[in-house]
């Protein structure tokens, strides 16, 4: 297995990032309809939509359930604990005021 450093493994999420952004990834639809290739363009997936960048963020209804909730949930605790910092609130305040209300 290919060992990465910490720089390695953000210089390659950053990469990964700006690839999705630029819907520049090699999905099926992509392969089929830009590369030509003999290639089936529906989600590996579901199998029901074609296999786009837009499709595997935001769209698939395998990944609705579990994936894309769990993300969801992960960026919520991250601004909540962007902002438990940056106002300088602790979580027993937090609490106090979420039971007197």
């Amino acid at each position: 297995m290919l060992k990465l450093s910490p720089c390695e493994k953000r210089s390659l999420v950053k990469a990964s990032i700006f690839s999705l952004q630029d819907q520049a990834i090699v999905t099926r639809q992509h392969e089929r309809d830009v590369l030509k290739r003999a290639v089936d363009g529906k989600c590996r997936l579901c199998g029901v939509k074609d296999e786009t960048a837009q499709h595997i963020v935001a769209g698939c209804e395998q990944l609705a359930g579990t994936y894309y909730t769990r993300r969801h949930n992960n960026v919520v605790q991250y601004v909540y604990w962007t902002l438990l910092k940056k106002t300088q609130l602790r979580n027993n305040q937090l609490m106090v005021e979420r039971t007197t209300h």
